[in-house]
């Protein structure tokens, strides 16, 4: 189950605190749903979890929610997309 909270213009999806899987796993599987791109570097050499055409999104556990919140906006910053966490 995911739990999603707004914030802005920035949503915030975050895994489970105790997922089964690594955040990896989540990080391909939901590229692949979406059709987006895996752990794409920035210009500031930080790695965007999934591109997409519309989106810079964040993949994260729920105890790094903050953390989560501030890369995505990160990534939105250099790639000019929308930003998401999950």
């Amino acid at each position: 189950m995911f739990v999603i909270l707004a914030v802005s213009i920035a949503l915030l999806v975050t895994l489970p605190l105790f997922g089964k899987q690594s955040e990896r796993y989540y990080q391909e599987k939901l590229a692949r749903e979406i059709g987006g791109q895996v752990e794409v570097v920035m210009r500031d050499g930080t790695r965007c979890d999934i591109l997409t055409s519309s989106y810079a999104i964040e993949v994260d556990f729920a105890k790094k929610w903050a953390e989560a919140i501030g890369q995505s906006l990160n990534y939105a910053m250099h790639t000019g997309k929308a930003q998401q966490s999950h």
